[in-house]
């Protein structure tokens, strides 16, 4: 996982205040692997793998605002999969 933040003054509804942003970037990774083998004799043998991987990523962005004159917060939204 990764990410970033970043704050700053916005005038949000006629008043200003304080926004906050967390930005998240994660990464997904799944996989299944199989072997199979078969002897034939002591010196031969017949083998044969496989295996599937998946790796999907995430990202989304959780948005707080905070009223400049009180520090009550008035707003918190997030948007997925961006």
């Amino acid at each position: 996982m990764t990410g970033g933040f970043a704050q700053g003054l916005a005038d949000v509804g006629g008043s200003l205040a304080i926004v906050q942003q967390t930005y998240r970037l994660t990464q997904i990774e799944r996989g299944v692997s199989g072997l199979a083998q078969y002897p034939f004799s002591r010196v031969q043998r017949f083998e044969v793998a496989g295996g599937l991987r998946r790796i999907s990523f995430d990202q989304d962005i959780e948005t707080e605002q905070y009223s400049a004159v009180s520090g009550q917060r008035i707003g918190r939204f997030t948007e997925e999969g961006l």
